[in-house]
C-alpha cells in the first residue's frame, strides 16, 4: 500500500474513532440556545441499568381485605375499624379482614369449640390468578428487568427500575403510573351518571361484546389511545351522542373497573362526543404530562387489553370479584438506591477507562508503532460493543455487573490476542526473515489459535443462550462480545497494521526492532 495511501486512511480512520468515542463518553452539557431544555447525553448514560445500578421504584399490591399491622393500629386506634374485624395472618405482618363478603377467611372450629379463621382457599386462588396477570402486564410492557414478589402469601412487593437516563421522561412520574394503572384488577364496564349502561347489565353481558380491540397510536408525533368498538358498541356510541348532543344525559362516557377495593368503582378514562369519529370509534388522548404521554398510553392500553382478554377474577363461586387496593401514584410509590450507592457508575466509568489506558500505555511501550495498531484495535471493539449495549439491545437487555466483567473480559482477551501476535512477529523476525515475511509468518501462525478460541467461547454462549435459563441475557452479551473480538483480532487489527505500518518507511522502527548486525555497527 503506498504511503500516502495510508496515511489518508489512517487520519481518516482516527477521525471516525475519535468522534464515536467522543459520542460515547464526552460529558453531559446542555445545548447552547435550547434554553436548558435539550441536553447531550454520551451514549454511556442512555444504557438500561438494571436497578443494582440505576435504583428503581417499588411499591406494594395488597388484596382488598388485606391491611398491613400499621394500618390495623392505626384504624383501631382513630375507630375505624374494630378488633373483631381482622384477624392476624399466623405470625406475619398482615392482617385478614372477618368479612364475611369479601370471601378472605373462613372460619372453622378450633380447639374447646372456639372458632379459628384460616386464610379461604378461594381467595387464595383468585390471588394467585391475578399474580400472574400481573406479572403478565409487567412482562408485555417491555421492562428488561423488574420484579413480582409475593409477601407472604398474601400481597405482592413489585419493582420496576429508574429509567430516567434511558425514556428522556420524568422517571418518577412514569413508574408511578405504572404501578399504580397496573394493581388494577376488576370488571371493566361503562357508566353514564354513574351507573352501568344498558348494554352491559345483562348478567351474561361483557365488555368484549362492546369493545373489540383497543392499541396505542401515533399520529403528528403525539400518542393517542385508539379504542375499536362492535357494532353493539357503535349503536351505543349512538346513542350517546344523541342524548349528549340533546342534553338529556351525561356529557361523558365513562370506562371504570368495577369492584374495585375501597371505592367501588376505578374510572380509567372518559369518552367525550368528541372523541368519537366518523366510523364511530374511539380516539382519545388521556391527560397527561407532555413527556409522559407516550408511556402513558401504552400503559393504559396494555391495562385494558389485560382486564378485556383475562377477564374479572371471582372468588370461588361467589359473585365476590377480586381486587387490589388502588395503589396512590403520589403517596404509595417509593424510590430505592442502587445497591453500589450513586457514585458507583462514575467509580465504574473511571474503572473502565484506566484498565484501557493501562493497557495501550503498555502496549505503546513494549511494542512501538504495533502498540498503535493495538490501540486502533482495542477503540475499535470498546466502540462497538457499547454501542450494540447502547442502541441494538436497548430495550431488551440491561448492564449489570457480568455486562461489565464480560466486557472487560473480551477487551483484555483483545489485547492478549494482539500481544501474541506481536510476539510471534517477534519470534519469524528472529529467525533471519524480512519484516514482510515476518508479519506474514506471524499472523499466519496465531490465526487459527485464536479462532479455536473464539469458535469454542462463541458455542458455549450460544449454548448458555439455549439451554441455561437466568443466563439468556449475560449470553446475548457475551455473544457481542466474542463476535466483535473475532473481527478486530482476525481481520480488522491485521489491515489496520497494513495501514499503519506502509505509512512509516523504517519498517525496523515500527515494530522495534533490530538486527544484530545493525546492532553491531
Amino acid at each position: 500500500m503506498g504511503k500516502k495511501k495510508s496515511v489518508v486512511l489512517t487520519v481518516l480512520i482516527t477521525i471516525v474513532l475519535v468522534v464515536l468515542c467522543g459520542i460515547i463518553a464526552f460529558p453531559v452539557f446542555t445545548i447552547p440556545g435550547s434554553n436548558g431544555v435539550k441536553k447531550w447525553n454520551p451514549t454511556v448514560l442512555q444504557y438500561d441499568l438494571n436497578s443494582d445500578f440505576g435504583g428503581g421504584y417499588y411499591t406494594y399490591y395488597y388484596p382488598n381485605g388485606v391491611i398491613t399491622e400499621t394500618d390495623y393500629e392505626e384504624d383501631l386506634l382513630s375507630g375505624d375499624i374494630k378488633a373483631e374485624d381482622y384477624v392476624r395472618y399466623g405470625d406475619t405482618d398482615f392482617y385478614l379482614s372477618t368479612d364475611e363478603d369479601l370471601k378472605v377467611v373462613s372460619e372453622v372450629a378450633g380447639e374447646n369449640g372456639a372458632i379459628e379463621y384460616v386464610l379461604n382457599e378461594d381467595f387464595q386462588a383468585a390471588f394467585n390468578e391475578a399474580v400472574a396477570q400481573v406479572k403478565a402486564r409487567f412482562a408485555k410492557k417491555g421492562f428488561t428487568e423488574y420484579r413480582v414478589s409475593v409477601v407472604d402469601g398474601v400481597a405482592l412487593r413489585v419493582e420496576i427500575p429508574d429509567s430516567e437516563n434511558m425514556e428522556n421522561i420524568n422517571s418518577e412520574e412514569n413508574a408511578a403510573q405504572v404501578l399504580s394503572l397496573f394493581a388494577s384488577v376488576g370488571k371493566l364496564t361503562f357508566q353514564k351518571n354513574g351507573e352501568t349502561v344498558s348494554e352491559l347489565k345483562d348478567e351474561d353481558a361483557d365488555i368484549n361484546d362492546i369493545i373489540s380491540s383497543v392499541s396505542s397510536k401515533m399520529k403528528y408525533d403525539q400518542s393517542y389511545l385508539k379504542i375499536n368498538f362492535t357494532s353493539k358498541g357503535k349503536d351505543m356510541l349512538k346513542t350517546f351522542k344523541s342524548e349528549s348532543s340533546s342534553g338529556s344525559s351525561a356529557t361523558t362516557l365513562d370506562l371504570v373497573l368495577e369492584n374495585s377495593a375501597g371505592t367501588g368503582v376505578h374510572k380509567l378514562l372518559s369518552i367525550q362526543t368528541g372523541h368519537i369519529n366518523s366510523n364511530n370509534n374511539v380516539e382519545i388522548l388521556p391527560g397527561n404530562t407532555e413527556d409522559g404521554e407516550i408511556r402513558y398510553v401504552e400503559t393504559l392500553s396494555l391495562l385494558l387489553n389485560s382486564l378485556m382478554n383475562d377477564g374479572e377474577i371471582f372468588i370461588g363461586e361467589s359473585d365476590v370479584i377480586f381486587a387490589f387496593q388502588n395503589v396512590s401514584s403520589q403517596t404509595d410509590v417509593y424510590k430505592f438506591e442502587s445497591v453500589y450507592r450513586s457514585n458507583a457508575l462514575n467509580m465504574l466509568f473511571i474503572a473502565v477507562g484506566v484498565t484501557l489506558i493501562v493497557l495501550l500505555a503498555l502496549a505503546i511501550v513494549k511494542m512501538g508503532g504495533f502498540g498503535v495498531v493495538n490501540l486502533f484495535t482495542t477503540l475499535t471493539y470498546f466502540v462497538i460493543t457499547t454501542f450494540c449495549f447502547a442502541f441494538i439491545t436497548k430495550g431488551v437487555l440491561v448492564v449489570t455487573m457480568g455486562t461489565v466483567l464480560i466486557f472487560l473480559l473480551g477487551l483484555v482477551l483483545t489485547n492478549v490476542f494482539q500481544a501474541r501476535v506481536y510476539s510471534a512477529i517477534k519470534a519469524e523476525f528472529a529467525l533471519g526473515k524480512t519484516i514482510a515475511s515476518s508479519v506474514k509468518g506471524g499472523y499466519k501462525k496465531t490465526f487459527w489459535g485464536m479462532l479455536d478460541v473464539y469458535a469454542v467461547l462463541l458455542i458455549g454462549a450460544v449454548a448458555a443462550l439455549i439451554g441455561v435459563a437466568g443466563l439468556h441475557m449475560l449470553a446475548i452479551q457475551a455473544i457481542i462480545c466474542v463476535l466483535t473480538g473475532a473481527f478486530c483480532n482476525l481481520l480488522w487489527g491485521r489491515a489496520l497494521n497494513v495501514i499503519l505500518s506502509s505509512t512509516n518507511k523504517n519498517k525496523y522502527k515500527f515494530y522495534r526492532f533490530v538486527r544484530e548486525e545493525d546492532d553491531d555497527e
